[in-house]
């Protein structure tokens, strides 16, 4: 049984094609293993910017309205978060997407801060 080389020359018009760990493909960052890992990482971090446009829209004393910022979290955050999410969904890290729409929906009802599961459950 022969040993595969560590790296394969793949040629394209006698061009060498240069290798890339985490490809892109229609805006999906693909690894080896399919887990999304680096994508989801990535537009958390998108969501994470745009949480801050969000924030500065709703402001402290003058914010904007609910539905003005509903239809802003909508254009901005939920837009790249949901971007090919059939392929990924059902990844072990769609929980950094989670945790920043959840800001989003934070900043839009005024809740800035989360509430502990203990104290929300009815006693």
């Amino acid at each position: 049984m022969p040993l595969l080389p560590a790296s394969i020359a793949v040629l394209m018009d006698g061009q060498p094609l240069k290798h890339d760990s985490f490809p892109v493909y229609i805006g999906v960052t693909l690894d080896r293993t399919l887990s999304y890992r680096q994508h989801l990482q990535k537009t958390a971090a998108k969501v994470i910017s745009r949480n801050s446009l969000l924030s500065k829209l709703a402001g402290s004393s003058w914010g904007a309205n609910a539905e003005t910022l509903r239809t802003s979290a909508l254009a901005l955050c939920y837009s790249v978060a949901e971007y090919c999410c059939p392929v990924w969904f059902r990844s072990a890290h769609t929980d950094v997407v989670d945790a920043q729409l959840n800001s989003s929906m934070r900043l839009i009802s005024g809740t800035y801060a989360h509430t502990a599961t203990i104290a929300a459950s009815p006693q």
